[in-house]
C-alpha cells in the first residue's frame, strides 16, 4: 500500500483475512517500496508524489502485476513500461472522484474572481468597501453586460462536469478536446466580443502523440 488512505484500516483487514499479505508503506517512495516490500504483487494507493513510477522503478519488482489507484488519471506511472512488462494498471474514474475535482475547480474559481480571501482579510481588518476588491460578476446581464467567457482544456469526465456546472452561471463557455465535440460543453450562443476574457483552466495528461490523454475518461 503507497500512500494508503484507509484511516480505520478495515480494508486491509479484510485483505489480510483473504489471505493477503499487507504491507503500509506511509513513506511512498521507491525507495520505502522497494525495501518494505520487494516481493509485492499488487501496488495499490492514491497519488504517487515521488516522480513516476518508470521502467526502472517497476523493473525491480519482479512479482509485480498490478498496480491499482484510488485517484483519477495514471500520469505518474509510465503505463507503456508497466504494460510491456505485464503489469496491469487501473484508475477510480467514479463520481466521487470527477465530480469532486468539478466542484473544487468551480470553488477556487470562484473564490478568485470573487476575491473571497482578499475580502476577508479586509473585512477581518476592519475595512468595509474598497473598489479595489471589487469582484468579477460572472453571468450576463439584461443590461448589455455579456458576462465572462470560461475556457476549459479537456472534456472528459471533469471538464464536462464543470461544463454542467457553470450552466446556470449564465456564462460562455468554449471548450477545447482533441478527442470530442463542443457540443459536449453546451457553448451559449453569444457574441464573443462581447464576452470577458476570463478563462478558469484544466491540465489533463496528455498521451505520448501529444494529445488529451484523458486522465479523467479513460
Amino acid at each position: 500500500m503507497f500512500r494508503p488512505v484507509d484511516e480505520t484500516g478495515e480494508s486491509y483487514g479484510r485483505m489480510k483475512e483473504a489471505g493477503c499479505d499487507v504491507v503500509l508503506c506511509d513513506g511512498a517512495s521507491k525507495r520505502d517500496i522497494l525495501a518494505s516490500a520487494p516481493d509485492a504483487a499488487v501496488l495499490l494507493g492514491s497519488t504517487f508524489k515521488d516522480g513516476v513510477m518508470d521502467r526502472e522503478f517497476l523493473g525491480a519488482l519482479p512479482n509485480l502485476r498490478l498496480i491499482a489507484k484510488y485517484t483519477i488519471g495514471v500520469d505518474d506511472i509510465d503505463v507503456e513500461a508497466a504494460t510491456d512488462l505485464g503489469i496491469l494498471v487501473t484508475h477510480s474514474p467514479t463520481e466521487a472522484n470527477f465530480g469532486g475535482v468539478a466542484e473544487g475547480t468551480m470553488a477556487l474559481m470562484l473564490s478568485f474572481l470573487k476575491k473571497v480571501h482578499a475580502r476577508d482579510r479586509y473585512v477581518k481588518s476592519g475595512g468595509w468597501r474598497d473598489i479595489e476588491l471589487e469582484g468579477t460578476y460572472l453571468g450576463a446581464r439584461e443590461d448589455g453586460y455579456g458576462g465572462i467567457c470560461v475556457g476549459i482544456v479537456g472534456l472528459g469526465r471533469i471538464g464536462r462536469r464543470l461544463a454542467h456546472l457553470l450552466r446556470p452561471w449564465g456564462v460562455t463557455v468554449v471548450a477545447c478536446d482533441g478527442g470530442r465535440s463542443l457540443r459536449s460543453a453546451r457553448r451559449k450562443s453569444r457574441e464573443p466580443e462581447r464576452a470577458a476574457g476570463t478563462f478558469g483552466r484544466r491540465h489533463p495528461a496528455l498521451q505520448s502523440d501529444g494529445r488529451d490523454g484523458g486522465a479523467d475518461r479513460a
